[in-house]
C-alpha cells in the first residue's frame, strides 16, 4: 500500500491528507482524511468536506461521547433545519427539514439484528435523496449504499478529537 502525507494547518484544524492507492476487492479507490478537531467550531471543515463530496449517506462510528452526534447538531444548524437537532437514541431515528430537503438520523445502539433495522425502514431511508447519518452503522453494514462517507471519532486525552472520514 502507497499511501501521500501531506499536513495543512487552516485555522486551528490541522488534518492529515492520505491517498489511499491500494484496490480494495471491489477494485474503488478510497480517499482518507484525517482531521484534529479541538473546538465544535471546527467541526465546520469537515461538514464543508462533507458538502463538498456530495455523497449523503454517512456512518458515524466511535464510542459512546465521542461527538457524533454533535457532529450531526453542527450538521443541521449549518443547513439551517427548522428544528434544532438532538439525539435519536430512543426514537431510532429524528427527521429535520431544510430548504431543499430533509436531514435524517438514526441511532442503531439500541438494536440487536438487522431484521429490527429493515423492520423501521432504513432501506427506503439508504435509497432516497436526503441526507442520511447512522450512528453505531456495524449492524447494517452488509446492506449499506455503493457510495457512503465513514467518519471515525477518536476521544483524545486532551479532549480534541480525531475524525477520520473514508469515502
Amino acid at each position: 500500500m502507497k499511501s501521500e502525507n501531506r499536513t495543512e494547518k487552516q485555522g486551528f484544524l490541522n488534518y492529515k491528507k492520505v491517498v489511499l492507492l491500494h484496490q480494495m476487492t471491489d477494485k474503488h479507490n478510497y480517499m482518507k482524511i484525517e482531521f484534529n478537531i479541538n473546538t465544535e467550531a471546527e467541526l465546520s471543515k469537515i461538514i464543508d468536506k462533507v458538502l463538498e463530496i456530495g455523497i449523503k449517506k454517512v456512518v458515524l462510528y466511535g464510542q459512546i461521547g465521542a461527538g457524533k452526534t454533535t457532529f450531526v447538531k453542527a450538521f443541521c444548524t449549518k443547513l439551517q433545519t427548522q428544528e434544532n437537532a438532538h439525539s435519536p437514541t430512543y426514537s431510532l431515528v429524528n427527521e429535520y427539514e431544510y430548504a431543499t430537503g430533509f436531514v435524517y438520523h438514526f441511532d442503531l445502539y439500541r438494536l440487536k439484528t438487522l431484521e429490527e433495522a429493515l423492520d423501521i425502514g432504513i432501506e427506503d431511508y439508504l435509497d432516497d435523496e436526503h441526507y442520511c447519518f447512522i450512528e453505531w452503522a456495524e449492524l447494517i453494514d452488509n446492506i449499506l449504499p455503493e457510495s457512503f462517507i465513514e467518519l471515525h471519532f477518536t476521544p483524545n486525552k486532551d479532549g480534541s478529537r480525531t475524525v477520520n472520514m473514508i469515502y
